[in-house]
């Protein structure tokens, strides 16, 4: 209720300066180094850009898991790790199988071989359903440039496997003429899109999601695609 400041949250959930913390702004930029919030920067997207060329990249043996989500029989990360942020993140876990020295929320790895691997992995047919996005975001900022997401759907199209997308980011956007590609709404070969939103005000989530798009960006996006006829839902959470 109200207006949101940081000091209404619970200090053990207040949000980190990420552009002080990834030092991701551009050489040309013109906003204070303490800056806080990636998600209503005008420079954001220059400013990741830039950073994205020196980040570690990885190779996979493997694109497909298997999903121990309800409904859902695979799953597909394109990264490794996650720049949004979100202070009540599930997937920190993944601390556990890295040796990065930065905090969970501030590094990202692409998976640059995935798109190749997953190729290969489609050669013999699958059935079922894929979950893009399990423990991380597909469409986080490292994704503009290195378009790993963009590639594994062109591979996933027409593979008859359903395609259900999680993100924070209205970038999806990007690849509407892919989405729109696939099967019909319901059934083999068709394609979901949701949104993570856990807040409608933009000023409380630049505070616990500051590395991510603003929800009235997601909510603009999801909005667009469903107008192009993509199927589009909402995750809310935490709840």
């Amino acid at each position: 209720p109200g207006e949101w400041h940081e000091e209404h949250l619970p200090t053990r959930i207040r949000a980190k300066p990420l552009y002080a913390a990834l030092d991701v702004q551009g050489k040309d930029c013109t906003k204070r180094k303490d800056c806080n919030s990636i998600s209503t920067c005008s420079d954001a997207p220059a400013c990741h850009d830039g950073k994205e060329e020196d980040m570690a990249q990885t190779n996979c043996k493997t694109a497909l898991g298997r999903s121990g989500i309800p409904g859902m029989d695979w799953c597909l990360n394109p990264y490794v790790g996650c720049t949004h942020g979100c202070v009540y993140c599930y997937a920190s876990f993944i601390e556990k199988f890295n040796a990065r020295p930065e905090p969970w929320g501030t590094w990202a790895e692409p998976k640059s071989n995935i798109a190749r691997v997953l190729a290969g992995e489609l050669s013999k047919p699958r059935s079922g359903r894929v979950q893009i996005s399990s423990v991380t975001d597909a469409y986080q900022p490292m994704e503009r440039r290195a378009g790993l997401t963009r590639e594994c759907l062109k591979v996933l199209a027409g593979s008859g496997l359903e395609v259900s997308i999680l993100t924070k980011s209205d970038l999806v956007t990007r690849d509407a003429d892919i989405l729109t590609s696939f099967g019909g709404l319901l059934g083999d070969g068709s394609v979901k899109v949701g949104f993570s939103v856990c807040t409608l005000s933009d000023k409380l989530a630049a505070l616990i999601e500051p590395g991510a798009p603003p929800p009235s960006r997601r909510m603009a996006a999801l909005k667009a695609l469903s107008a192009a006829g993509v199927r589009t839902w909402v995750f809310i959470a935490p709840a």
